[in-house]
């Protein structure tokens, strides 16, 4: 993606990277373009100390707050040659951001507006991909994951005028086109079409909220519900109104769901969320068996 942003920019800013994976937004790495520097771990007010103006940048530091100092320190948009997050951040417990702004922002100024799909690709969020939620397009779309039902495949997706302005050979790696990977792949989206995979993602993450949100009423440690389709999550705190996070509740809760035979995993920049991405196959059966243990758990654990 550094390649096909810095060529369609025409190099116009081409010192570094900071990305933040999967949304944990404490967390952004920065490596030099160009190099084969090992990443590094820095905040965005730490990047200029690096010898380098931020160019590909994470975009929820615009989304989340202002962002003045991420745009100082990369000397003003004009400088971005673009910025990538996912639609739904991991590891912020599945926070969901409208990306309108972002698409405005980009044509305003000439930016590359990557979408990170890698998790929510292929039906997760009861579209084929998450950015149909918005009714706006990436210019570039990075995939992976379910795309080939757990082969190593990932590929780069995006509009011709991008894809196209890097030269020959620009662009390659050790891993690219495994003929294993790609006939996985091609299976998985004869699965998908076929068998209305989406669909069902769409059916699994209605019936899925609907509990969440009778929990809510009922357990006044569970303050937020948020995902798309399939993908959810539910935050525990311990005070609705200041919305304190609740870590060793969600531990607790993990605990007790574990007793009963279910695995479910903590996220979150506080570690006070569950989330779940459960399997597009589920059968109806399976999913309320998994959600009465998961509700089983919580009333042991917060015992309302």
């Amino acid at each position: 993606m550094i390649s096909f942003s810095l060529q369609h920019t025409d190099g116009r800013a081409r010192a570094g990277v900071l990305h933040t994976p999967h949304g944990d937004v404490e967390t952004p790495v920065f490596m030099p373009v160009g190099t084969q520097a090992t990443v590094k771990t820095l905040a965005p007010w730490e990047v200029r100390a690096a010898g380098a103006p931020m160019v590909l940048g994470n975009a929820y530091h615009l989304l989340l707050r202002p962002g003045p100092e991420v745009v100082r320190e990369a000397g003003g948009l004009h400088r971005f040659m673009g910025w990538v997050g996912p639609i739904l951040t991991d590891s912020g417990g599945f926070q969901v951001f409208s990306l309108g702004r972002l698409r405005r922002i980009s044509d305003e100024h000439g930016i590359v507006f990557v979408a990170d799909e890698v998790q929510t690709g292929f039906g997760r969020t009861g579209r084929l991909f998450a950015m149909e939620h918005f009714g706006i397009e990436p210019d570039l779309m990075a995939v992976a994951k379910s795309i080939a039902a757990g082969l190593p495949l990932s590929g780069v997706i995006g509009a011709a005028e991008v894809m196209d302005a890097p030269a020959d050979s620009a662009v390659g790696g050790t891993y690219v086109g495994n003929p294993v990977a790609q006939a996985a792949a091609l299976a998985v989206l004869d699965v998908i079409e076929e068998e209305n995979v989406v669909e069902r993602a769409a059916q699994i993450g209605d019936a899925m909220r609907a509990r969440m949100l009778a929990w809510q009423e009922r357990f006044p440690a569970i303050g937020d519900v948020r995902g798309l389709g399939a993908m959810l999550a539910i935050e525990l705190v311990e005070d609705r109104s200041t919305k304190r996070p609740a870590p060793d509740l969600a531990t607790a809760v993990v605990a007790e769901a574990a007793q009963r035979g279910l695995l479910l995993l903590k996220a979150g920049i506080y570690s006070n969320c569950i989330r779940v991405l459960s399997p597009l196959v589920l059968t109806d059966q399976e999913l309320d068996e998994a959600l009465s243990v998961w509700e089983d758990a919580l009333q042991a654990a917060l015992g309302t």
